[in-house]
């Protein structure tokens, strides 16, 4: 190839190149995740930005903190009576090889659910499991009292 193509070749690739700009991404207007505002949330009776909010804190936070958010979530969804965002929400949470209490609050907030969609039967078993996995009744108790 003649050194001329190749000189041309070159300017054509340096043109196209400074006209190329990279696009850049808008920040986020979006401010970070924060417990205090889903608890003013929820104490304000804004339970759907509340759970929203636990439900952003637990994308970042690490076992058991995340767990603890996704049933902070779940709660306000149904303070919200926002069923299925609850019931959605509830069977994701992984509650295996971290403390025990966690699978009592699960199975606590399943219980409020099934009752509140109308199988009652169903909670029944649920808060059954609770006191039988529990390693004492007041743990059981203790969680119980956490929903009231």
């Amino acid at each position: 190839m003649k050194p001329i193509r190749w000189l041309a070749i070159l300017i054509i690739s340096a043109a196209l190149l400074t006209g190329c700009e990279t696009t850049r991404m808008a920040p986020s207007t979006e401010p970070p995740a924060s417990a205090a505002v889903a608890e003013k949330a929820e104490r304000g009776g804004e339970y759907v930005l509340a759970a929203h909010e636990y439900t952003r804190l637990a994308q970042t936070a690490p076992a058991p903190q995340k767990q603890h958010f996704q049933l902070q979530a779940v709660t306000a969804f149904l303070k919200a009576g926002q069923m299925g965002d609850a019931h959605s929400l509830v069977e994701t949470i992984n509650v295996t090889r971290i403390d025990p209490s966690f699978l009592a609050r699960k199975r606590i907030l399943q219980a409020r659910l099934a009752s509140m969609e109308g199988t009652h039967e169903k909670a029944i078993r649920l808060l059954d499991d609770v006191f039988l996995e529990a390693a004492d009744g007041v743990e059981a108790l203790a969680c119980l009292e956490e929903y009231d």
